[in-house]
């Protein structure tokens, strides 16, 4: 199967872009500015269909939260906004400490958000019961982490964290008649030799693997107990994304370069080349679906 460009967006911003998501209720893709806008573009003829500035620093994140329909952006301004499917906002939270990075926990019903030094987890409110999304005198936190929290996934009970102080963390969580609170069930203190900056969960028939991307331009491949499979790299640069293609079984891996590096987890093979030519089919000149031209 060749690979396609399928869009291109020529965006004049003055800010850089920090932050990139996926609207699922509006099928929209989302660019997230350092100067706190968000612009919203229909991924069918790359038209802005909303240009918006709720935050007053940088966006950090987008988490769609699909049952509901609803999508969250985080920021370093200590905020976390709640969009309604519309795209009007619905609940302003304001935390008190920066966000990093979202996530949300299914199987605990926990809206995760990642800071520095904390991990920090409130219950899901959607009928705002508690007078926001989530309920925040209910929530809870861990600080293991001793530098800002990048990056959290999550599988079944099980969360995964990573971040700047090279530490892989899994956690559960408890519950008693007095508190609820993380527990760390495995701590995997230099699980790269600088920052990590991206997680990926790969789940195929029979194996799950967590994928973690780094500033040491390496990609760790860990079992979901936290075990070492493999290491990928070193790469040309650090990794800059990791994004899973259910449809085709492949890990793209960005460095740093115009191609993204394939990887196929079945096998444990890196299928693309230096080229750019791959068992998928050769790459358009142009790579990028959303790019913002200086």
């Amino acid at each position: 199967m060749a690979m396609q460009q399928h869009l291109r967006i020529r965006e004049h911003h003055r800010s850089p872009i920090t932050a990139l998501g996926y609207h699922a209720a509006r099928r929209e893709c989302l660019t997230g500015f350092e100067d706190g806008v968000i612009k919203w573009w229909d991924m069918e003829n790359g038209h802005m269909s909303l240009c918006t500035k709720e935050h007053s620093g940088r966006v950090t994140h987008f988490l769609s939260w699909i049952p509901t329909h609803l999508l969250f952006s985080a920021s370093n301004d200590s905020s976390v906004i709640v969009w309604a499917p519309g795209g009007a906002v619905l609940d302003r939270i304001q935390l008190g400490y920066p966000i990093f990075t979202l996530a949300i926990s299914l199987a605990r019903h926990l809206l995760l958000c990642g800071s520095k030094g904390r991990l920090v987890a409130f219950p899901l409110d959607e009928r705002r019961e508690s007078g926001h999304v989530v309920n925040l005198s209910q929530g809870f936190s861990d600080q293991t982490h001793t530098d800002i929290v990048s990056c959290i996934a999550c599988l079944d009970n099980n969360i995964y964290t990573a971040g700047y102080d090279k530490r892989l963390l899994i956690f559960d969580t408890y519950q008693s008649p007095s508190r609820k609170g993380l527990t760390t069930k495995h701590c995997i203190s230099r699980a790269h030799r600088a920052a990590i900056t991206h997680l990926l969960l790969v789940r195929q028939q029979e194996t799950t693997r967590v994928l973690s991307g780094s500033f040491d331009q390496t990609v760790g491949i860990w079992s979901q107990d936290g075990q070492l499979i493999h290491r990928l790299g070193p790469f040309t640069g650090n990794i800059t994304a990791l994004c899973y293609v259910a449809t085709t079984g492949i890990v793209w891996i960005a460095s740093g370069t115009s191609q993204p590096t394939l990887y196929e987890p079945q096998s444990g093979e890196i299928v693309s080349d230096s080229t750019g030519c791959s068992s998928l089919g050769m790459w358009p000149t142009s790579k990028s679906l959303l790019r913002r031209d200086q």
